[in-house]
């Protein structure tokens, strides 16, 4: 065979294919009796609400009071008796109960406080970097979380509602925090 008539033959078969019509599978075919709309499906979940918060940040200083400052060099002494009180608080685009954080923080990990409470006469004394300003500012060392607050709506589908970042007070965790400015 000489190669004109190869490329004859080939050309001739790739046309008749190409021409030939195609058996559509069953997923494709079109069926008239099958055009009824699809129900709405129920749920009977719609308007259940959650809470979730995770985790951003453990040992978070939320200070309370003075903060007293001295400098440049030098040494920063504060001594404060007094008694402080701090509260769950939430920096959140939507409504949210203070009750709502706490319990979203147990189940991220967090033993929570909606407040904490503590009297203290306490002395903190410390060598300031020379040239720097000492800082110092008493509070509790709670947990810093972001907070989302989601709802089912109809049909089924998850929306946010609120969300933000909330301050969540320790039982027992207080001192003062030391930065250089």
């Amino acid at each position: 065979m000489d190669i004109k008539r190869v490329i004859a033959v080939g050309v001739a078969f790739l046309v008749t294919t190409a021409m030939m019509p195609v058996q559509a599978s069953a997923s494709e075919i079109d069926s008239t009796q099958d055009r009824t709309p699809i129900a709405a499906r129920s749920c009977p979940e719609v308007g259940q609400t959650s809470v979730k918060a995770t985790i951003v940040s453990r040992n978070y200083h939320i200070g309370v009071g003075t903060i007293f400052r001295a400098g440049p060099g030098g040494i920063i002494t504060a001594t404060v008796s007094k008694t402080y009180r701090v509260t769950a608080s939430s920096n959140v685009s939507g409504s949210i109960t203070a009750g709502e954080i706490a319990k979203a923080t147990v189940s991220a990990g967090v033993s929570s406080a909606v407040s904490a409470e503590a009297s203290t006469s306490y002395t903190y004394k410390r060598q300031i970097s020379s040239g720097r300003y000492g800082n110092l500012q008493y509070g509790n060392y709670g947990t810093k979380v972001n907070i989302t607050k989601t709802m089912i709506v109809s049909p089924c589908n998850v929306k946010t509602v609120a969300s933000g970042t909330a301050t969540v007070p320790s039982h027992n965790t207080w001192g003062y925090k030391y930065w250089e400015s």
